[in-house]
């Protein structure tokens, strides 16, 4: 004995469908909605290998206490700050470079920034500086002389050649614990290199300087006329 079954579904109101949907998200998270911020998914990390001998040490600062040398891996930047002879330093998480007992009695760790390159997004952890242009300055390395140019201003930067008597032209100036840094234009500095686009710094300390060389003054903000009541 054959039993048939049949039913009717109602026709439910669009408006119905639209609210229940509505309703729906409202009760998912936001932050199930929002694309993950940046910092997180990319953060700022530096790599090393056990055959670079990059010392971790207390504090920034070749006068603080070693810990231990990095190992082969990846690691996570925390901060930067400058030492009291302006070297620039990288502290990095003690968790991840340390073994378990000594992350539990040890406060910080800190490896030099010239020893390593950063990658990822750096910005909220690096200390920025402030590049001046100058108007028209010129640097005068003295006779017998073999000024170091640098890829950066500060002392812990790369080496790049040494600059041998001469004059060269100034193109901007940051200063770095009361020391001031100038960037040589790199058609004078570099001038064996076509369209070289390495930037080129030496220290004030190790140079004179001719001509205008004060601070290019910022440009002054404009008001916009306000429309006449005519």
């Amino acid at each position: 004995m054959t039993v048939a079954i049949s039913f009717e579904l109602e026709e439910v109101p669009v408006k119905t469908v639209i609210g229940t949907i509505i309703a729906l998200l409202c009760i998912v998270p936001a932050g199930a909605l929002a694309f993950q911020d940046d910092t997180n998914a990319n953060p700022c990390q530096i790599s090393a290998t056990r055959a670079e001998n990059i010392a971790m040490r207390t504090g920034p600062g070749f006068d603080r206490s070693i810990l231990a040398f990095l190992r082969d891996g990846v690691y996570t930047v925390l901060n930067e700050a400058e030492a009291d002879d302006g070297s620039r330093w990288y502290q990095l998480d003690k968790d991840q470079t340390l073994s378990a007992d000594q992350a539990e009695v040890v406060l910080e760790v800190w490896i030099p920034a010239r020893r390593v390159r950063l990658t990822g997004n750096c910005a909220d952890v690096t200390i920025p500086l402030t590049i001046a242009q100058v108007e028209s300055c010129t640097a005068v390395v003295a006779a017998g002389a073999r000024v170091p140019v640098r890829n950066a201003p500060g002392i812990d930067t790369r080496i790049i050649r040494r600059l041998p008597e001469g004059e060269y032209g100034i193109l901007n100036q940051t200063t770095i614990r009361d020391n001031i840094w100038y960037e040589i234009n790199p058609a004078d500095s570099l001038p064996n290199q076509e369209n070289p686009r390495v930037q080129t710094w030496v220290s004030g300390l190790r140079i004179t300087t001719d001509g205008a060389c004060e601070v290019s003054p910022a440009p002054e903000a404009t008001e916009e006329p306000t429309p006449s009541d005519s």
